[in-house]
């Protein structure tokens, strides 16, 4: 799993995560999208990312968000 801003210095989290899930080897690898950016929803459908979490963000709903996800990812592992 990938947890991935969208701002980060040098790159941009879009690309790394449209390249995250272009790629055969990686696309398995849940990532999700954490941001303040207003259009965090459409982007999330632009670049293929599993989730998002919006900021700022309450510390029990991120962490059930890490929890569904790494639950969805052993069973598709299983």
């Amino acid at each position: 799993m990938v947890l991935l801003d969208l701002n980060l210095r040098g790159h941009h989290g879009k690309d790394i995560c449209k390249y995250i899930k272009q790629e055969a080897h990686l696309k398995h690898i849940k990532v999700i999208l954490m941001s303040a950016n207003p259009d965090i929803e459409q982007i999330k459908e632009e670049v293929g990312a599993d989730a998002l979490i919006n900021k700022p963000f309450d510390i029990n709903e991120f962490l059930e968000k890490i929890k569904a996800n790494i639950n969805d990812q052993a069973t598709v592992n299983n």
